[in-house]
């Protein structure tokens, strides 16, 4: 990726330097004494970070870690319930049946948020096991309140598991009380992709596993300095490196200011929006194109004038609309920069209808 390039996009994020330092340099052995030691550091300072209990490491992407808390919800006795309001949601419940668990399903359509009333309304009248949700609906940018969710579960005695891919780094996200939780290197970690990460309550390891692949157990990950198998310490250290570069206010404040500057600004040249901005994540803006802009091909211009957005999925081809996703390591001169084509291109397109 070279300096003119200038991402908005969800992933790959924008590195910091010296992440891409630690990364090229880095050279030790996953079975130093080092290596153990290390991980074990980082493994307390990421659960003081979210408030957790335990996390494990997993090579692979959020996708491998949702796999994992699937085939620890199917160990659960009993029905659960997978709350949906985008396309992430959607890919829970496709996981969830590929490995035929026991569930009922919530929906809302995209860029809603979830009704709560209904929600507890369901947990009052079903015995149900655990729910699964998607902490911020990467799809739309809806961020779904985690500790409400709680908080009514709690009432009802339902484990929570929860797909925080998105959020943690870029917004607050508390895991006290959550059952299972994944996560990624990439995104809001800020590093490259390739590690899953599951967070994980202290009664997961009283599970009696029953079909979990062996690669995917838990206590067997705990059972050996959480390193089982070859991961990439080059991986490790760069998401260590980025991870000291995130973990505070200030970079969240930061992603915030973006993404207000961002949304104001598109707003007064007349984008429109999907959903109502005060429920969304900071850090994710879905513009819906008016009808005489297509949003793929606007995306293809702002990627051949270097500008990187999210505009290739099916979902949003469908819908009209593209994302700018401040995640990773961003700065205000880049977001003007893009304002900044946007308005000339907007402007362009209005004379041109009204000639």
């Amino acid at each position: 990726m070279n300096n003119k390039i200038i991402n908005f996009m969800p992933g790959p994020v924008n590195l910091h330097q010296q992440v891409k330092d630690v990364y090229s340099t880095t050279f030790l052995s996953h079975r130093s004494a080092k290596f153990y030691s290390d991980v074990n550091t980082f493994k307390h300072d990421l659960c003081d970070f979210v408030n957790a209990k335990n996390v494990a490491f997993f090579v692979g992407s959020g996708s491998l870690a949702n796999e994992v808390v699937a085939q620890y919800l199917k160990q659960l006795q009993g029905k659960g319930l997978i709350l949906i309001n985008g396309e992430f949601g959607k890919r829970l419940k496709e996981q969830a049946s590929h490995i035929e668990l026991n569930f009922d399903t919530y929906v809302k359509e995209l860029g809603t948020s979830f009704d709560y009333n209904a929600i507890e309304s369901l947990l009052a009248t079903h015995n149900y096991t655990w729910i699964w949700f998607v902490n911020c609906e990467t799809s739309s940018g809806v961020l779904n309140n985690l500790n409400l969710l709680k908080s009514i579960c709690k009432k009802h005695n339902v484990k929570v598991a929860v797909d925080c891919i998105s959020t943690i780094g870029n917004t607050d996200v508390n895991l006290n009380e959550v059952y299972l939780a994944s996560s990624t290197s990439g995104k809001g970690l800020s590093s490259y992709p390739g590690i899953a990460i599951v967070f994980f309550a202290s009664k997961v390891l009283e599970v009696i596993t029953r079909g979990i692949p062996k690669y995917m157990n838990i206590a067997h990950h705990c059972e050996t300095n959480l390193v089982p198998y070859t991961i990439s310490t080059n991986l490790f250290y760069a998401l260590t490196k980025a991870f000291s570069g995130i973990a505070n206010e200030a970079h969240r404040n930061n992603i915030k200011q973006i993404s207000n500057f961002i949304y104001t600004e598109l707003e007064k040249i007349g984008f429109t929006f999907l959903g109502n901005y005060n429920e969304m994540m900071p850090g994710i803006i879905s513009i819906i194109c008016p009808p005489e802009i297509n949003s793929y091909d606007l995306g293809v211009e702002l990627e051949k004038n270097n500008f990187y957005v999210n505009y290739g999925g099916a979902y949003l081809k469908n819908a009209n609309y593209f994302q700018i996703c401040i995640m990773g390591h961003q700065e205000m001169a880049n977001a003007e920069k893009l304002v900044t084509f946007l308005r000339i291109k907007k402007s362009s397109i209005k004379l041109q209808v009204a000639s």
